[in-house]
Order: structure tokens, then C-alpha cells, then sequence
């Protein structure tokens, strides 16, 4: 039973940390670029992206967007000037040869420091063999996921080597498999955030096929050492409270 209470204390201050921690930017920044999703260097049309305001949020949906030798058959973000950045992308190869696609998504934000809490996750992803010759996802030789802030990477996962493959299907039909997530978090970062904070998934993928990965970054600034104070005195302060009125109670026996 103590042990319970205790966690729950922690939950709480954990709680409270975390709430001081966003209320810093909460509110969306006048005067910021707005995002951008880029593949291969190649930033996409924002009018195509179909990204509006919503709730303090930009939220871009869409699907059947085609480009050079691909097509995005569906992607669905959430940028939030929290900051965070959260979505799935849909993207098949358009070649008829093997090609690496880098998919960098980047969300211009205010300053954010001096330290940092991050996570991060690539979700379980699916490869599918659209054409019934099988299809194979690997690395390019780096990375598959990173997260990166004011354009330098900060985090990886699915590091090398990576390699995936759908099986072609006797019968002609699309054939998939599981890719499985990775995720870290929450981190320690000893640093801040000057204007950006981005993912970027790098792979290669083979003709005709397709993958999906549904992906996130999140920062949030660690309160300065007088909130700390404040906090850990405030749920010291309930706990002896607490104490003091069970033992105020009749006992049991």
C-alpha cells in the first residue's frame, strides 16, 4: 500500500513537471515560417499539402500527391509550436528501379531551452510488394529515423543494418510485412532549441512497392532550477499532509 502511495506521489510531481514544463509555449508564435515537408531536398508545394490551423495546431492531410519517380498516397501531421511533430506517410516507389527516399518534415519553432526533455518513435511501419515480385526496405547506410533540432541530428533509431522484405505473393496479389517500431524517451538533452526541430526517415525501397511509417518528436523545455524547487516543496508539502491526517485516523485493531 505505501509503495503505491509513493508512486503515485511521483506520478504527481511528475504530473506537475511536466504541465509547468509546457505552459512556456502553449500558444503558437506570431511571425514563424511555416512548416515544411520536403523528399529529397525538395520541399513540397504547401498548397498541395492541404496544412491548415487547427486548434493551436497546423494540421496537414492529403493523399495522391505524385513527385519525381513517387508517389505520397496518403500522410496525415500534427505540428504543434509545443513543440512536437506527429503523423503517418504513406509513400510508394514510382521507378522502375530500386531508389533511397528522404523524407524530412520540419517544424519552425520559438526558441526553447536551455535544457530539453525529448521523445521520439518510428511506429510499426508495412512494407507492401504492390507489383507480386516482392518488395525489400533497407537502410541506405544510415539511419532510418532521426530527430533532429536546428537541423543536426539529436537522436537515431533503426540504426544499420536494416532489412526488410515482403515476399512475392504465387497468386499476383500485394503482399505485406510488419516493420517493426522503435522509440526513446523521455531524454535528457543538454541543449536548446534555436528555430527548428525535424524528423527525417531515410531508406530505399524497391520498384513499385510501398511503405508506411507512422513517426513523432517531441521536446519540451525542463523548468529552471526555482520551479523545481517550488515543485518538489509543493508535493513534499501534500505528502506531510497526507501523513498527518492518516495519522490523525482511529486505528483499526
Amino acid at each position: 500500500m505505501q509503495a503505491r502511495s509513493s508512486a503515485r506521489w511521483l506520478a504527481l510531481g511528475a504530473a506537475i513537471l511536466v504541465a509547468g514544463a509546457r505552459v512556456a509555449l502553449a500558444t503558437p508564435v506570431a511571425g514563424l515560417a511555416p512548416p515544411t515537408i520536403d523528399i529529397n531536398g525538395k520541399a513540397l508545394d504547401p498548397s498541395a499539402l492541404h496544412c491548415e490551423p487547427r486548434g493551436g495546431v497546423v494540421a496537414c492531410e492529403g493523399s495522391n500527391l505524385q513527385g519525381d519517380g513517387y508517389a505520397l498516397d496518403g500522410w496525415a501531421f500534427l505540428l504543434n509550436p509545443d513543440p512536437s511533430v506527429t503523423g503517418t506517410f504513406n509513400l510508394t516507389n514510382l521507378a522502375a528501379t530500386t531508389q533511397t527516399f528522404i523524407l524530412t518534415v520540419t517544424l519552425p519553432v520559438a526558441p526553447v531551452g536551455p535544457s530539453l526533455v525529448a521523445t521520439g518513435s518510428i511506429g510499426a511501419g508495412t512494407l507492401t510488394d504492390l507489383n507480386a515480385n516482392g518488395a525489400t526496405l533497407t537502410d541506405d547506410g544510415t539511419a532510418i529515423y532521426s530527430a533532429l533540432i536546428d537541423g543536426s541530428s539529436v537522436r537515431t533509431l533503426m540504426d544499420p543494418p536494416q532489412s526488410f522484405t515482403a515476399p512475392a505473393n504465387p497468386f499476383g496479389s500485394p503482399s505485406s510485412v510488419t516493420i517493426p517500431g522503435e522509440s526513446f524517451g523521455p531524454e535528457l538533452l543538454a541543449q536548446a532549441v534555436s528555430s527548428s526541430i525535424s524528423i527525417r526517415v531515410q531508406y530505399t525501397l524497391t520498384a513499385g512497392d510501398q511503405v508506411a511509417f507512422p513517426i513523432s518528436f517531441a521536446v519540451q523545455p525542463i523548468p529552471e532550477p526555482g520551479t523545481l524547487a517550488l515543485v518538489a516543496g509543493g508535493v513534499a508539502t501534500l505528502a506531510g499532509a497526507r501523513r498527518r491526517r492518516a495519522s490523525a485516523l482511529p486505528s483499526s485493531t
